[in-house]
């Protein structure tokens, strides 16, 4: 037998049971109701576990993909190169950055530390 609980306090209690184990929206629509109701519960625990982030991020198959691009394959080094930055890294001697960089041709990465940006 479920309690009735205020609409003001409905977000906590949602907060405290959800964030045991961020389960999928039936599951945690019983666990709500196997514990507090209030009004318009089922709508909004459902539209609360669709807005968890850190559920988002864990979803990756759901993304879309991408289809990788073509390019023509270089001739000469140097011909087509990438570069990338990449931030913040944990601090090493004072670097917390890289630049690095790699060539299609000969396949040779770089990688050079930067203090700033």
């Amino acid at each position: 037998m479920s309690s009735f609980c205020s609409e003001g306090v409905s977000p906590r209690i949602f907060e405290t049971l959800y964030n045991l184990s961020h389960p999928v929206v039936k599951a945690t629509v019983k666990l709500v109701r196997d514990r507090l109701l209030w009004p318009g519960y089922k709508k909004q625990v459902a539209e609360w576990t669709r807005c968890c982030v850190p559920c988002q991020r864990g979803k990756i198959q759901r993304h879309t993909v991408s289809t990788l691009g073509t390019y023509p394959v270089p001739r000469h080094r140097f011909d087509h190169v990438h570069i990338d930055l990449v931030k913040p890294l944990p601090p090493s001697r004072g670097y917390t950055y890289a630049l690095t960089c790699g060539d299609r041709f000969s396949r040779w990465p770089e990688a050079i530390p930067l203090k700033d940006i």
